[in-house]
């Protein structure tokens, strides 16, 4: 259960739209809870407050609800919190004569609190993994087979090829997917702090796992391959400049 900020309720309108007062987190029961006071005295036990809660897209959550009235403050209990967001909130209060209104916004969000500056943060470490990631990928493709020629046997009937390129081309492939891995794991929260689209965030998650599960697969097969390659020509490399050829 989330407690959010105390606000006080005064006899004039008060409004706190410029920013979210207070964030709450997704799925997760949001107890709001605010003192009720009205010309700057607290409210009394027969005080009535209703709310009215607006979802981001301005359709009712909830039309001039009652609180319930603890008399040290006022409290109403959100049980749907699924929908991601900025809601807007208005609350009526009326002790007899005295009365008051307070506007108010509030945040739903994947972790319960202001994660504007973590998504402003992601955002500058994307940009450079972005860059890497094309650069590393242009390198893969463009590189081109490095060979050279020995001549082994006796005789010198037999041409020996060596690809040395291909390594550069393997480990640049194989990086340019670890920082694809990167980039779809920071994509995906930013997704869900910034955008707030659950549905691009889960997609987003969702192709990351299947990124995550074959990379180790992808790593242990591409050193296999490159370690028995490298065996294989260091052991040819070493026939050639003796001039024998491999049996």
């Amino acid at each position: 259960m989330i407690n959010i900020l105390l606000l006080s309720v005064m006899a004039e309108s008060n409004y706190y739209l410029d920013e979210p007062s207070f964030y709450f987190e997704k799925d997760k029961i949001a107890d709001v809870r605010m003192p009720c006071e009205l010309n700057n005295t607290i409210c009394s036990a027969t005080a009535v407050c209703n709310i009215s809660i607006y979802y981001p897209n301005s359709s009712s959550y909830v039309q001039k609800v009652a609180m319930t009235n603890n008399q040290a403050d006022m409290n109403y209990t959100m049980e749907n919190t699924s929908t991601l967001g900025t809601y807007r909130s208005t609350m009526w209060c009326a002790d007899g004569i005295p009365k008051g209104l307070t506007v108010f916004t509030f945040e739903i969000n994947n972790y319960g609190r202001n994660e504007e500056g973590t998504g402003t943060l992601l955002l500058v470490i994307l940009i450079p993994l972005l860059i890497i990631f094309i650069v590393c990928l242009i390198i893969a493709i463009t590189t081109e087979s490095k060979t050279s020629n020995f001549t082994m046997g006796p005789e010198g009937d037999y041409i020996l090829e060596m690809n040395y390129g291909m390594y550069l081309k393997i480990l640049m492939y194989l990086l340019s997917y670890i920082f694809l891995w990167m980039i779809t794991f920071l994509t995906w929260k930013i997704s869900e702090i910034i955008i707030s689209l659950s549905f691009l965030a889960g997609f987003l998650r969702l192709i990351w796992i299947v990124e995550t599960v074959f990379i180790i697969p992808i790593f242990l097969i591409v050193s296999i391959i490159g370690i028995t390659k490298h065996l294989t020509d260091s052991y040819l490399t070493k026939l050639a400049k003796r001039g024998l050829r491999p049996r």
